[in-house]
């Protein structure tokens, strides 16, 4: 069942889509009784949106208030495929998903996936409302949707929104490559970077090389250094930008692993030293 839905997926099928979806709804209810099958219950799901099997909304409205969260991510990954009025309010209750950021992340991605003036409802009604990493992938999606450079701010969204929903229209993907794109203007908390990475999130898990090739000189900033002392260096400075809303932790590897603290910290003095040191 699984490789004849992967082969309509590849060959674009969708008209297959309606003969299979009594064959995934049954292969799933098998699959999820068993802990060891999850993975391939997850795949079944998550074709149907790419085969869009408006149909099976019964499946996936199911799926979506499962006890494993996978099924629930792949669930809220089809959403998009049943439409808009019966997506609509499984995505307005995932993106206000307080217990787990990562069903607020796939409704964010479903919207951008669905494209239409509903999606963009609801992604600027919940600007006012998001925090931490999830405003980037949010504004991230908005660009995609609208076309539109607008940094982070809410009321601005909410107001160009108001003038232009009537006349909306997704941007056309098919256009040339070379046409001039939209630069996506991030939220100004988005100041520290670490090795030249933009640091987006504030829950943060660093993993460092401690093993005795990390003796071996590099150029760090115009200037040769042992990539050990590169590490600390570039560490300590993005450290400092932490403020109080920041937990953070660091894990060191070598022939065995270790780590700083016991779970992730906030930035306090006291943290702050420890790195340091």
């Amino acid at each position: 069942v699984l490789a004849a839905t992967k082969a309509a997926i590849s060959l674009e099928a969708t008209e297959l889509g309606p003969v299979l979806l009594p064959i995934i709804e049954k292969t799933v209810k098998k699959l999820r009784k068993d802990p060891s099958r999850i993975e391939e219950a997850v795949d079944l799901v998550q074709a149907i949106y790419p085969l869009r099997i408006k149909d099976a909304s019964k499946l996936v409205v199911k799926l979506s208030r499962s006890k494993n969260r996978f099924l629930r991510m792949a669930a809220v990954a089809a959403l998009p495929a049943l439409g808009e009025e019966e997506a609509k309010p499984l995505l307005a209750r995932h993106l206000a998903d307080k217990k787990d950021w990562r069903m607020q992340l796939g409704a964010i991605e479903a919207c951008r996936k669905m494209k239409t003036r509903t999606a963009v409802d609801l992604l600027i009604k919940r600007m006012s409302k998001q925090r931490g990493r999830l405003q980037y992938d949010l504004l991230a999606a908005l660009h995609d949707l609208t076309g539109v450079g607008m940094p982070y701010v809410a009321k601005d969204w909410e107001q160009w929104w108001v003038a232009n929903r009537e006349h909306y229209k997704p941007p056309d993907r098919q256009k040339p490559s070379s046409e001039k794109k939209t630069k996506v203007l991030f939220p100004d908390a988005a100041k520290a970077s670490y090795f030249g990475i933009k640091v987006l999130s504030n829950r943060l898990c660093f993993i460092a090389d401690t093993s005795g090739s990390m003796s071996a000189n590099m150029t760090y900033r115009d200037q040769s250094s042992r990539r050990i002392e590169a590490l600390k260096s570039e560490l300590r400075r993005l450290v400092k930008t932490f403020d109080k809303r920041t937990y953070f932790n660091l894990y060191f590897f070598e022939s065995e692993y270790s780590k700083l603290f016991k779970r992730l910290t906030p930035r306090t003095k006291k943290s702050k030293k420890t790195t340091k040191q």
